[in-house]
């Protein structure tokens, strides 16, 4: 499957695997020079074992962000950790999370940040929106 991808020269590479195929992958892909613009793995590289499994062949992967509330990363934005916030969403939900929830406030940072300076930018240009859909 990787030698079909290499043929067609991606720009964008993600792969959705658990983390031993995820290490294969990764290796397979370098071996064989396949070398996209960028290379996501779905699960992995924030995991401890993960860079030190790869070396230098880790540097450059993308993986959404795994915030595990055993962590200690605290976030300058939040300005807290996985756990802290693991505790916040069990006292205002009344269950203990599994990393999804905890994942998604920093995905939607850094989806909407960007989004909202070229909004600005496009703004300060003069650029009419599209008007919504009425059905």
């Amino acid at each position: 499957m990787l030698a079909e991808i290499k043929d067609k020269r991606p720009d964008i590479l993600l792969s959705g695997s658990y983390t031993s195929d995820s290490l294969v992958i990764v290796k397979q892909a370098k071996e064989m020079g396949l070398k996209p613009k960028m290379f996501g793995i779905l699960l992995g590289p924030t995991l401890p074992g993960f860079v030190e499994s790869l070396k230098q062949d880790a540097d450059n992967l993308l993986e959404p962000i795994q915030w595990s509330a055993n962590m200690s990363w605290k976030d300058d934005f939040f300005g807290y950790g996985a756990a802290e916030f693991a505790r916040i969403f069990e006292k205002d939900f009344g269950y203990f999370p599994d990393y999804h929830p905890r994942s998604r406030p920093p995905r939607y940072w850094c989806i909407n940040m960007p989004c909202r300076k070229s909004a600005i930018s496009t703004a300060k240009r003069s650029v009419t929106p599209s008007p919504r859909p009425t059905s």
